[in-house]
Parts: structure tokens; sequence; C-alpha cells
């Protein structure tokens, strides 16, 4: 064979692996709702694939040699004639813990997918080849919103280098796209539309907290604005998208359906992938007769491709399965129900154990739930870095930012507690926090500053 045509089929055949490959880890990504939405699709764009009638069994078809926050409502202003923009305003920023983020095919502008979108734009603006591996373990976990939700310190070793190339992802298309807050992509957005010296753009950068929480007095005299001018920049941010990913993905009201469930019965525990929405499909008799007398190329196709949809629906399921396991090992007493208190482990602990790549890991554990005796959690839930204590002991930021939680449920209503006050109650309960983490731990949960609380109160 010339030597050019072999390199060249070489190259093809890396590309198609390197395709499908992308592809599964899309797959494993998806939480029930989406992978179901896309198995459905693979039915019916493959003529050899139909539903299954029988509703208890998932695959006919045989392997052979041949994956709340709580709405706060802060006081209103006084403006009447800002208040019909701003509730636009206020709900993007604000939305209810009862949205699922759900893709939805026919949203798509085309059939290329967001990662596929991206990696394009990458792979004409990124100069080496290691920029462009970090570029696609960042798209890759990108959540539905296209924000980056996951720390680069938890996906790279080398984070100075990693936040260059988020820097140069941050400015392909959507705007906005890469942020890792709502406030970030508010000013990624402005900044695409060249707005970066105006009056909006200073608006969200330093008076965003005020914007949400409507203290228009406050703007208006820091930003020298009078009340018509106000309106029309609130007019103008309105039009932001709280979701820069909307052409690819829809925001729907569903329930929360669990991935995984983990049950304990008679001292014994069961782990059960959720699989039981997923459309049940199977060969056409009538294709599979056909394919036996024809050597036709197009047929062959759609068998493989079949065979792919089973194969990588039945990875998933496995990884997660991994996952689980992992979970009961180091966080049994939780699971349980025993114990509020989480063992510090990392999604690189989790990679370290299953052997897969950390991109993969946080594909699998985002956007997914999982049920248990102690209650439904989402997955990236079980994933908390350590907090030092004064004893020298190693505790998980969830219990620290449980202790935050308690503290201000019962804190005086009449004088809510500062976050340097807040700082040093938890540093008397033995926690090493400084007032600066605090205020982040605190934002996390949503919970909102002492003079937001006193002002709640006093409404």
């Amino acid at each position: 064979m010339n030597h050019e045509v072999k390199k060249l089929l070489e190259l093809k055949n890396r590309q198609l692996f390197s395709l499908s490959e992308q592809q599964a880890l899309e797959v494993l990504k998806m939480p029930i709702e989406s992978l179901c939405i896309w198995v459905r699709e693979q039915i019916e764009m493959n003529p050899l694939l139909e539903l299954d009638p029988e509703p208890d069994v998932f695959f006919s078809l045989e392997k052979k040699d041949d994956e709340t926050p709580q709405e706060i409502d802060f006081e209103k202003s006084s403006f009447e004639v800002l208040h019909t923009l701003d509730e636009t305003f206020h709900k993007s920023l604000f939305p209810s813990s009862s949205f699922e983020r759900k893709k939805t095919l026919e949203d798509l502008p085309s059939s290329e997918t967001l990662f596929e979108y991206l990696m394009a734009q990458a792979r004409q603006t990124l100069d080496t080849q290691q920029e462009l591996q970090m570029a696609e373990t960042i798209i890759g976990n990108l959540d539905e919103r296209g924000f980056l939700t996951t720390p680069l310190y938890e996906l790279f070793e080398d984070e100075s280098a990693s936040k260059a190339v988020l820097k140069k992802i941050q400015t392909f298309d959507p705007p906005g796209i890469g942020a890792e807050t709502l406030k970030a992509s508010f000013l990624l957005q402005l900044e695409a539309q060249g707005e970066k010296k105006t009056v909006a753009y200073q608006m969200i950068d330093y008076h965003f907290d005020d914007l949400v929480h409507h203290r228009y007095k406050k703007i208006m005299s820091h930003l020298s604005l009078n009340q018509e001018q106000l309106k029309k920049i609130i007019e103008k941010l309105s039009l932001l998208k709280p979701n820069p990913t909307s052409k690819w993905y829809k925001i729907a009201s569903c329930p929360i359906v669990p991935d995984l469930y983990l049950r304990f019965d008679n001292e014994t525990w069961y782990i059960e992938i959720n699989e039981e929405l997923l459309p049940s499909f199977r060969f056409s008799t009538f294709y599979h007769d056909l394919l036996a007398k024809t050597e036709k190329g197009y047929l062959k196709k759609q068998l493989k491709a079949g065979k792919w949809v089973q194969e990588v629906i039945s990875r998933r399921g496995e990884t997660l399965t991994h996952i689980a396991h992992f979970l009961l090992k180091h966080q049994e007493p939780f699971l349980q129900g025993l114990t509020k208190e989480l063992i510090p482990i990392s999604l690189k602990d989790l990679s370290k154990e299953l052997s897969l790549h950390i991109s993969t890991i946080t594909r699998a554990v985002g956007g997914k739930y999982l049920f248990c005796p102690a209650g439904l959690f989402p997955l990236r839930y079980f994933f908390t870095y350590a907090v030092s204590t004064k004893g020298g002991d190693k505790v998980s930021q969830r219990t620290l930012k449980n202790s935050l939680q308690k503290i201000i449920d019962e804190e005086d209503k009449t004088a809510p507690l500062s976050d340097d006050a807040l700082s040093k109650q938890l540093q008397r309960e033995g926690f090493c926090c400084a007032r600066r983490t605090i205020t982040k731990y605190r934002k996390q949960l949503r919970l909102p500053s002492a003079h937001q609380r006193r002002s709640v109160l006093s409404r």
C-alpha cells in the first residue's frame, strides 16, 4: 500500500476513534433524563433499531462476537418604574431549585454538540498540544449553563497554565462561556459587546450585589446616575443571558430523578443504576435478515452504531457502579444516616482509585443524583476538600459549611453576625478559618450578609 495512503488511513482511524471516545464521554456526562432523550433519538435515526415492546427488558440485543438553593426574597426597590425590568433580571439571578437543566435535541442549532463547537474554536486558537488537552478537559467539565463549577486545582497540577487556557476559552463563542460565576459570565458578555469601559460594566463589576438586592439609590449615588439613566442600563443588562448555552440546552421544570440508588437491607448494601426510564430497543428482524443476505456497507454501519449505543450505556453504568462502591468504602456511615459528617475525599482521590482521568470522573459525577437511606444528594456533594481543626484533625469543607449554616440559623435575628464574627465563632468551635473563607462559604451556601439578613427581618 502506498505509504502516504496508509498514513492517511491511520490518521482517519485515529480521528474516528477520538470522535467515538468524545461521544462516549458525552453519554457518560448525561443525567438519566438527557440519556433517555439521546437513546430515543438513536433509535429513531437507526433503521436497524426498533422499540422493544417488552417493558421489563432493557436490551434484547446481546453482545456477540459478530451518568438548592432557596430563592431569597429581598426588599424591593421603591422605584416602581424599574420594577418590571428588574423582575426579569432578578429571576435570572435566582433560579428556583425546582428547575433542572435538560438537553433537548430540537434546540440544537445543528448536529454539532457544544463540546465539538468549542473544541473547533480551541483548535483554531491554541498553539500547543498541551494547551489543547487542557482545553478539552476544561470544556468537558462545563455544566449545561456553560459554567466551570469544578475548581481548576481539582483538574490540573499546573494551575497557572490552566488559568491561561481558561482565559482563552472565555473569549470563545457563545459569549459568557467558561465563567465560574454568573457575575463573571455577565462581565464576559459585556466585554464581548465592547462594553468593558461603560457604566453598565461598572455596575456589574462593582455593584452586582447591590443590583441583585435592589439597592438602586446606592448605585445611582456611586455611579452618578439619575433614574432614567439607571432604567436604560438595567434594560440593557436584562438582555444578558444567565444561561450562555441556551442554544444547546433548555431549562425545563421537572422533578429530580436519581441516577443511582443505594439500598441497605438485612445488613447488605445494594447498588442500583436507574435504567428503568430508558427506552428498550432491539434489532429489527426484517433488517437483521436483510443484513445476512447482503454486504451493503450502510447496514453494517448501522449495526455497528447500534452495538455502540449499547456499549456506551453499559460503560456509563459500570462507571457509576464503581463510584457507588467508592462512596460506600469512604462514606458508609453518612450514606446509612448514622452521621451527618462527611469524610474529606476529593475527585482526585476517586480518579486515582478508579484509574480514570479526572475529566472522566467529573463528567461521571456532574449533574447526577444519588438516593440512599440518608436522603437524596447530588453526587458532587460527597466530594469535598479537607479543612484543618485546631486539634490537627481534618474535616470536610461540608462539615464547616454545616456549622456555618447552623450558627446563622440560630443567631439573634435582631443582631445578625458579621462574617468576622462568624469566623471567630467557628474558631472557638475548633475550625481554622479566616473571615474571607467564611465570606466565600456563605456565598456558596447562598446565605445573605448580616446587613441583608437584618433587612429581611425588618421588612
